[in-house]
């Protein structure tokens, strides 16, 4: 865990977890994504184009990481 955190942290930590907190939310209100699969899938592609437009890469386990720390955020926003 903690080269991930690391990770995190020298990738813009702050817009990492924007990214990722914005494309859960577009995700969780978006009726037409039905399976999980679907939505993670979705979730995951709207932060790399996010990331993309900031000009940040971040790796698949980076992304990942990030768009768990969302869900679980808003899992946690919902009392779930």
């Amino acid at each position: 865990l903690k080269p991930a955190a690391t990770a995190i942290l020298v990738n813009g930590g702050a817009v990492l977890i924007a990214a990722a907190t914005e494309a859960v939310q577009a995700v969780a209100n978006d009726s037409t994504l039905i399976t999980d699969a679907g939505k993670r899938q979705a979730a995951f592609d709207q932060i790399v184009r996010s990331l993309r437009i900031r000009g940040i890469s971040a790796g698949v386990s980076v992304v990942n990481m990030v768009l768990e720390i969302a869900l679980q955020n808003l899992k946690a926003a919902q009392g779930r």
